[in-house]
């Protein structure tokens, strides 16, 4: 394998070479990022089933990377041990399309600058958290030791290259 380069920001060598493998570690190590930021009242699940009714007639079933969800009350205890809980209540929510507005953020970078330190909405009575994706991106880069896995010896698509 040829000397590391590193390029700042998401590495278009991992994404050529590993991306199952990152993509699984990172959305992990994210989960990790957030938990002591939401705790006690919100918690972080991974691939959580979510429903969204678009139509009121066909529900749709996604699995987000990540889900933030509020902890139940009864969830808390103190001291520790183990309980077991009954399968969870879902909770279906019709929005006429009338009354859905699209809220979402993009946010674009390109090869070699860092990834964005993002805001993550909560409830409307707490404040956003922030989650810094290059910090994440670098623990797992670091600890997954992908500048040993990967070949750096193939050269970058020519838009990249530049």
């Amino acid at each position: 394998m040829a000397a590391h380069h590193r390029i700042v920001g998401m590495d278009p060598y991992i994404e050529a070479q590993a991306w199952r493998d990152f993509h699984t570690n990172f959305i992990v190590s994210l989960q990790g990022a957030l938990m002591p930021q939401l705790a006690p009242k919100y918690f972080a699940r991974i691939e959580e089933q979510i429903y969204i009714d678009e139509d009121l007639e066909e529900q749709q079933k996604r699995f987000p990377d990540i889900a933030i969800e509020t902890a139940r009350p009864e969830a808390s205890h103190p001291g520790g041990g183990v309980a077991l809980a009954p399968e969870p209540n879902l909770l279906t929510i019709p929005v006429p399309v009338e009354y859905r507005l699209p809220v979402a953020e993009v946010y674009a970078w390109k090869v070699g600058q860092p990834l964005p330190t993002i805001p993550i909405p909560l409830l409307r009575e707490d404040p956003d958290v922030l989650l810094n994706l290059q910090e994440v991106y670098e623990q797992v880069y670091a600890r997954a030791r992908y500048d040993l896995q990967l070949d750096f010896n193939p050269p970058l698509p020519e838009p990249l290259a530049r």
